[in-house]
């Protein structure tokens, strides 16, 4: 385990190329989102994904999110098409806001294909920004955690038995936001939104933003 300190608002070039290179080998690391201490693997790399179960002792059946940093990745991953729902996402992100939207077609790898709904991300974090435009793909999003347990803000709230399990942990300091993304989960069909978990972006706001289509 290789524990670096990094600005999470001007992270290190050298540094976020070393993380991007255990990333692109198909690793998964440790680093701060604007929310919670994150867990970071290829959204693409069945390995990755298998990784992470393991360490958070996690049901296989269980689904993450998927962290981008363009709308239109949300729409192409998941196979929605609607000008709206592009029109509405642009105003919600980049935001500390975890979107479910239906899937439309089959993905790879297969592990993403059990679940009806996908979960995305669109951090307005320059640290987890600067991951995703490194490695060039979408990158899996989960909380830094044993299933069952309390995200974190700080890595010092970690034991050193559940970091030792990742080659890298980016020691960032605290988290900008205290709370959890808010989730909301999208009908596509009747276009609106459900609050799933309240969080970081009061519900209030995101409703605002969904309505202007209406």
């Amino acid at each position: 385990m290789n524990v670096i300190r990094i600005d999470q608002n001007n992270p290190d070039p050298g540094i976020i190329a070393s993380a991007v290179k255990y990333l692109l080998d198909e690793e998964v690391i440790v680093h701060p989102t604007e929310t919670v201490y994150g867990l970071a693997g290829l959204f693409c790399s069945r390995k990755a994904i298998e990784k992470i179960i393991e360490a958070k002792s996690r049901s296989a059946s269980q689904p993450f999110s998927i962290m981008v940093n363009d709308t239109r990745e949300m729409l192409s991953i998941s196979g929605q098409k609607a000008d709206w729902l592009q029109r509405m996402l642009e105003r919600i992100f980049p935001a500390p806001v975890t979107v479910l939207l239906p899937r439309l077609r089959k993905i790879k790898p297969d592990f993403w294909n059990q679940f009806p709904l996908l979960g995305f991300r669109y951090p307005n974090h320059p640290l987890s920004n600067r991951l995703l435009d490194g490695t060039g793909r979408p990158i899996v999003s989960t909380s830094a955690n044993l299933s069952g347990q309390p995200a974190v803000n700080i890595p010092d709230d970690l034991p050193s038995s559940f970091l030792s399990a990742f080659p890298l942990v980016l020691d960032g300091g605290e988290t900008p936001e205290k709370k959890p993304s808010t989730i909301i989960r999208i009908d596509v069909k009747k276009k609106t939104a459900q609050l799933i978990r309240s969080g970081a972006v009061p519900w209030a706001l995101l409703e605002k933003h969904i309505a202007e289509d209406h």
